[in-house]
């Protein structure tokens, strides 16, 4: 396979799956960001800082606040502060967004892992494997370049 076909594909394939996150926000009424933000709570399972957030998710300070905010008012989410550190916000579900999470993250997340079962062990390690290092290559490769 030539790197012109193999981009084209390898790109494709990763705007249809966030197309697919993109039409879960939509149909449970959030915005990416939002549903985002969400997914990582509940994999996580912790409470998280708003940089934390940001940078996991690679969204910008303005994005996490505006997106915790609307959740906050939907009452998904709530805001304590750090017993570390008084200046830091963890974001955290609700009693209520508990109960979102469950009838709606959680569909996701079960889909993901029927999709993960239905592949040949030696397959899902072999493309975590070539993704990973394809990524470090690039990462590397990146790294060269000046602008």
């Amino acid at each position: 396979m030539n790197f012109d076909k193999f981009i084209k594909e390898y790109n494709e394939i990763y705007k249809a799956y966030v197309r697919e996150y993109h039409v879960f926000a939509i149909k449970i009424g959030l915005s990416d960001a939002a549903l985002n933000i969400l997914y990582e709570l509940r994999v996580e399972n912790r409470k998280m800082s708003q940089k934390e957030l940001g940078e996991a998710l690679s969204l910008s300070k303005q994005t996490v606040n505006s997106a915790i905010k609307t959740l906050e008012v939907m009452g998904i989410v709530g805001i304590t502060q750090s017993l570390d550190d008084g200046k830091t916000k963890l974001i955290e579900f609700t009693s209520s967004g508990e109960k979102f999470a469950v009838e709606k993250i959680d569909k996701i997340i079960e889909a993901e892992k029927t999709a993960f079962a239905s592949l040949p062990s030696a397959s899902a390690e072999n493309m975590l494997t070539t993704v990973r290092q394809y990524y470090d290559r690039f990462v590397e490769e990146a790294k060269q370049i000046e602008f």
